[in-house]
């Protein structure tokens, strides 16, 4: 998914979640994933900070921030709930 879609695809969730018409299993992803952000070192006034950067859980490689809002990240690419892989960490 380019980073376009991604953005676009979350904050449309996002609002789906607003307004009660998100699906039972994705408003459970997406709480789960931002579970798992609300922890993370990436985290910084509510987006995943370009400026801070962790160990990815995979590959061990040192990895910056993707600088996206945490609540529309979490909330992108759900309809490929096996599939993950948004978080730069790898976290999710």
């Amino acid at each position: 998914m380019n980073k376009g879609k991604e953005i676009f695809d979350g904050f449309y969730h996002g609002l789906l979640g607003q307004l009660n018409l998100l699906s039972k299993e994705n408003r459970k992803l997406a709480l789960a994933r931002a579970a798992i952000c609300k922890q993370c070192p990436l985290l910084h006034k509510g987006r995943c900070s370009k400026h801070r950067s962790g160990k990815n859980i995979v590959t061990g490689v040192e990895t910056q921030g993707c600088n996206c809002f945490v609540a529309a990240k979490t909330m992108s690419n759900l309809r490929q709930i096996e599939n993950g892989g948004n978080c730069p960490l790898d976290k999710w």
